[in-house]
């Protein structure tokens, strides 16, 4: 079975890493649980910058977002960092239309 997205990891200094996810989140549902855990393998392997690239991944990306957030949080507890290339901007979602037809009809 082919996967509709790929994690590709690179160490690019001794305690740096670049994490680039391509594909569509949408049609890979175990995408968050498999990025989980190759995080969570960086970190136990002394990872403490990790630059995430999203700006190939397609789809719904909000249980990444989740998981980036608390990933984030274990590195800034271990005095690491996260930088993150490509995340989307909220307002670029399919909600927005829906809720500035809301707005634009005063509710």
């Amino acid at each position: 079975m082919s996967r509709a997205t790929r994690i590709v990891t690179m160490w690019t200094g001794h305690h740096k890493v670049r994490v680039s996810v391509y594909g569509d989140a949408d049609a890979d549902p175990d995408l968050a649980v498999r990025l989980e855990v190759a995080l969570g393998r960086l970190l136990h392997a002394g990872a403490a910058h990790l630059v995430v690239h999203l700006d190939r991944l397609t789809g719904d990306d909000a249980t990444i977002v989740d998981l980036l957030a608390r990933t984030c949080q274990r590195l800034w507890l271990r005095r690491g960092v996260m930088e993150v290339v490509g995340m989307r901007d909220i307002r670029e979602t399919t909600f927005r239309p829906a809720a500035l037809r809301s707005l634009a009809h005063g509710g």
